[in-house]
């Protein structure tokens, strides 16, 4: 990076920097005038010791989770479904905001009801007025960021429990649910809120669904690019084999699910450490004479990008490529069914398994080496594709976003990298991966690159996928 390019980097983390501290700054005051406005004594002392178990059967438990983190929300899964199995009465409410966040918490059996509600505040009191119909014994707020919906709704809702994470703020909260030390885990919270209604509850792990028909017709496709790959690497290592299960024990594929995306850009993967990743990986490969399919992930407005990143690759990259649909796969990686289910064009192909989703019509790949080939799948890009992909993965590489808590919750062995840490925000402990095998990797800090993460070693990553593959 030369100095130009150091200079722009940060000018554009300050802005980005700055651009937070508005938001924040301006979420403050109107919570600090609600608070003014509408903060009333609760009905029980605050964090009041006593026995909550008795009241959680009394009414409706509501849960709000208002922040728009996705993966915050699947850390609260384990939770909810520790909760199911104390609630015998009444339902658990949760109320969230629309989008992908419904099919994260609609995963859950009878007893678990799922509301949602725009962004502002009048979309919050039509919602108040809804929720006010009903008799809520316990009212949880699982987020750290207070947002004014939040607010509004716990102080003007009746509940004889209140509890928030967060510090001791308000009148109207009768348990605050505080974060004691920067090492702390996010599960340490749900299980503190725990400890209120029993001392002999024990966290559930996290959960989440898959959409069967959504796995199945993109496992399909990988398998078929499957089969292809393996056939070259095996004649490569001189191979033969007379049944599709010894061929299979001999030369097994490896998929491996890499996100380059983050919720905040400077926690993304840039193109060029995307591909430095991708060819390091490569490399890996055919050194180890391992097979392996490098895919990449991404919703859809980083697909457009994701699609840039692999034409140049394509077009500067001395080994041949495919980007047509792939030839017809090893003939005994399919049954015939299968293979009418594998398309080359938009729409349901015939004879398709009997209550098969439409399938993926496209597959752009590069070949790479004998060993490897980069895949990426141009319409798999909504939350529930994407959490049945990485459910394809045998390893996700991911840099610190919602995709380090989904491999977490479909327990998929996972490699996170986090920006360095300060003293106060320690993201590598406190949003670590759980409840999986995992490497956690740090990029180190960079003068030129403050707090970016693209500082991270290739090799230390290449080094992890050694420890799993």
């Amino acid at each position: 990076m030369n100095p130009i390019q150091a200079t722009l980097k940060k000018i554009d983390f300050y802005i980005r920097d700055l651009n937070h501290r508005r938001i924040d700054f301006f979420r403050h005051w109107r919570v600090v005038i609600l608070k003014r406005l509408l903060d009333k004594p609760s009905l029980l002392p605050p964090n009041q010791s006593k026995d909550l178990l008795p009241l959680v059967n009394l009414g409706d438990l509501v849960l709000i989770r208002l922040d728009d983190k996705l993966g915050d929300s699947v850390t609260s899964t384990g939770f909810i479904k520790t909760l199911l199995q104390i609630k015998t009465k009444g339902d658990i409410v949760v109320v969230t905001r629309p989008g992908a966040a419904v099919s994260i918490f609609q995963q859950f059996p009878q007893g678990v009801k799922v509301v949602t509600v725009e962004k502002g505040l009048w979309p919050a009191f039509k919602l108040l007025k809804e929720l006010a119909t009903k008799n809520i014994s316990v009212l949880i707020n699982t987020s750290h960021i207070l947002t004014p919906e939040t607010i509004l709704l716990f102080t003007q809702l009746e509940a004889t429990v209140k509890i928030s994470f967060g510090k001791n703020e308000f009148r109207n909260f009768t348990h605050y649910i505080e974060r004691t030390d920067a090492n702390e885990h996010v599960t340490a919270k749900y299980e503190k809120t725990l400890k209120l209604f029993s001392p002999y509850l024990t966290l559930e792990p996290y959960c989440l669904s898959v959409i069967p028909e959504r796995y199945r017709a993109i496992n399909l496709h990988l398998n078929a690019l499957t089969g292809r790959l393996r056939e070259v690497a095996a004649k490569s290592l001189g191979i033969d084999a007379d049944t599709q299960d010894l061929f299979e024990k001999k030369v097994p594929v490896k998929k491996i699910v890499l996100n380059s995306f983050a919720g905040a850009k400077l926690r993304n993967f840039s193109k060029e450490k995307t591909i430095e990743m991708i060819q390091g990986l490569s490399r890996w490969a055919l050194e180890n004479k391992k097979a392996i399919q490098i895919i990449s992930l991404a919703n859809q407005g980083d697909q457009k990008i994701l699609n840039e990143w692999f034409y140049s690759y394509q077009q500067r990259s001395l080994n041949p490529s495919r980007i047509a649909p792939p030839p017809a796969p090893h003939k005994n990686t399919l049954t015939q069914n299968q293979q009418n289910y594998f398309p080359t064009a938009l729409g349901k192909a015939p004879n398709s398994p009997k209550g098969a989703a439409t399938p993926i019509p496209q597959i752009s790949f590069i070949d790479l080496n004998p060993f490897s080939h980069w895949v990426r799948l141009p319409q798999v890009f909504t939350w529930d594709d994407n959490v049945a992909l990485l459910n394809c993965a045998d390893l996700v590489i991911t840099p610190d976003t919602s995709i380090v808590h989904v491999a977490s919750a479909l327990k998929k062995s996972v490699i996170a990298v986090y920006r360095e840490d300060t003293d106060a925000d320690k993201n590598q402990k406190h949003w670590a991966p759980r409840y999986t095998e995992f490497q956690i990797i740090e990029a180190g800090y960079d003068r030129q690159r403050p707090f970016d993460i693209n500082s991270v070693s290739v090799r230390e990553v290449i080094e992890a996928v050694e420890l799993f593959l």
